[in-house]
């Protein structure tokens, strides 16, 4: 998708720009924009036992951590000795930048030969600059944290 953009542009396309360009131009006039990368990798292991399966996860975590400024944790599949599945996030003003380091960090996982990857996931969120809040300030129907509370039933615990 192009945009025109109601100014003269210097360069080859005339004045024609993409919508990643247009979103980098907007978030630099507004603010800057928060940009979350995820991804969802699941391995193949073939541990005998939840210590073993530790073992690769620990491995993969602490090499992964020292080497890339990323969030990863053990996310599903904690007790299943024969799957790990791991979350990895990352967290910029720039979408390609953080497109890029996950992508960097799934070739380094893979790469590292400690288990088959079996199954690789991302996905990239976008939120707007902070002025535009998270809310709506004048919601129609605001109810206080007591409200809720008091119309929820008891966990009865058997």
């Amino acid at each position: 998708m192009r945009f025109i953009l109601g100014f003269d542009a210097v360069g080859p396309r005339d004045g024609m720009f993409s919508d990643v360009e247009i979103r980098r131009v907007l978030g630099f006039l507004c603010g800057t924009m928060l940009v979350v990368a995820v991804a969802r990798l699941a391995f193949s292991l073939t541990a005998v036992s939840l210590k073993d399966k530790r073992r690769v996860a620990r491995a993969l975590i602490d090499r992964t951590r020292r080497r890339f400024p990323v969030a990863v944790a053990e996310i599903e599949e904690n007790d299943n000795h024969a799957a790990l599945v791991l979350g990895c996030s990352v967290v910029s003003n720039d979408a390609q930048h953080a497109m890029s380091m996950l992508d960097h960090v799934v070739s380094f996982m893979e790469n590292t030969y400690l288990a088959p990857m079996i199954l690789r996931e991302r996905e990239i969120l976008h939120f707007g600059p902070l002025a535009d809040g998270f809310w709506d300030a004048e919601d129609p129907d605001p109810e206080s944290w007591e409200e809720v509370a008091a119309s929820c039933e008891p966990v009865s615990e058997d």
